[in-house]
């Protein structure tokens, strides 16, 4: 659920909408769109075929590393 997500928002006065959520399984990124973040699915070794189908479907970006999606996050946000 998001119950923990929402816990840290709270906690620690995030703003989702410029937050990023990385991770190379579907279920590291799925909060993205229900919290207003930014998703990237990373495309690496552990990523199963289903969480790759499954990011296209829902046109989740993907990346070949973490440093990849991270700066591909930083040049998106606004000035």
């Amino acid at each position: 659920g998001l119950g923990m997500y929402r816990a840290a928002i709270a906690a620690y006065s995030i703003d989702p909408t410029r937050s990023v959520f990385i991770g190379d399984r579907y279920r590291d990124v799925a909060a993205a769109a229900a919290l207003g973040g930014r998703a990237f699915m990373l495309d690496v070794d552990s990523t199963t075929a289903e969480d790759r189908e499954r990011a296209r479907r829902e046109s989740i970006p993907t990346a070949a590393s973490l440093g990849e999606a991270v700066d591909r996050f930083l040049d998106a946000l606004p000035a």
